[in-house]
């Protein structure tokens, strides 16, 4: 800052790009101590969800290393036992599992890759509905862009910028970033004749909430008190989003656990049930 750098630049190395415009847009055209209030709810946020989280993985983590103990186990001291009683069914299942598996990892590398190239090559504001189109953290990933976009939004609007303003400066400021690319798209659409509302429900990351606001056609101080309620609302709802999405991991991971439980018994039981057919 000495040398004449403003705050959000001297931190761009060490913070995610959206982070640096948000910070950016306040220093220009809002509020920096509202904007990095409204950065540290976040980051307590994700600290508290991660210290969760940690601690929801606990037991099941341990329970996942038990398990691969006793698979080292069985493959070293049990299955070569049973290789001896194993019969040509047995290893006739045991090559076509093989197979289906190498099938199965192969094609999954070739559409990886070209998932990967295809990835590369979209902008910011198409991986960004890549990412809330995912299914179960589809919604958490609306919810948080949406909240996002309010934001910066209710900042500015407060600070006295119109739309159009507002998408000039998205667009200067953030180059081909996240923001810019949707100030780009509404002023693009708008110019077109499109309806403000509609442009606003075709967003998937948009809150309906925001089309009913900008249906209201208040003042721009009542327009960001609005949107700053919004704000709030959004915020809630991404919490209990990310707490119940929290609760579902250890029933998943207990779920794939007891699947290779099941894989086991069937690895055990099996040549032992082959064999015991021969004998009889």
């Amino acid at each position: 800052m000495g040398e004449g750098k403003t705050f959000a630049e001297c931190l761009r190395p060490y913070i995610k790009p959206t982070l640096y415009y948000q910070l950016l847009l306040a220093e220009q055209h809002g509020n920096l101590e509202e904007c990095l209030q409204e950065v540290g709810r976040v980051m307590m946020l994700r600290e508290k969800q991660r210290q969760k989280l940690i601690t929801l993985l606990q037991y099941p983590l341990i329970l996942i290393g038990l398990l691969m103990a006793l698979m080292i186990t069985l493959k070293i001291f049990v299955f070569p036992e049973l290789s001896q009683w194993g019969t040509e069914t047995s290893g006739r299942i045991g090559n076509y599992v093989i197979e289906t598996g190498a099938y199965f990892c192969g094609a999954s590398l070739v559409m990886s890759g070209f998932a990967l190239i295809r990835w590369r090559k979209l902008n910011q504001l198409q991986k960004v509905n890549v990412y809330c189109s995912l299914p179960i953290v589809g919604k958490c990933y609306r919810l948080f862009y949406g909240y996002y976009v309010v934001t910066n939004l209710a900042m500015m609007i407060r600070h006295g910028l119109t739309l159009n303003e507002i998408c000039v400066t998205l667009e200067k400021d953030q180059g081909e970033g996240f923001l810019a690319l949707l100030g780009r798209m509404v002023r693009d659409e708008a110019k077109l004749g499109q309806d403000l509302t509609k442009i606003m429900r075709h967003v998937s990351f948009l809150p309906r909430e925001l089309a009913v606001i900008a249906e209201k056609g208040s003042t721009l101080a009542d327009l960001g008190k609005d949107l700053s309620a919004l704000t709030n609302i959004l915020f809630q709802r991404l919490t209990k989003r990310i707490e119940r999405l929290l609760m579902l991991v250890q029933p998943i991971i207990f779920g794939i656990v007891a699947l290779v439980i099941i894989a086991l018994y069937l690895r055990l039981l099996l040549p032992i049930y082959h064999s015991v057919q021969g004998v009889i």
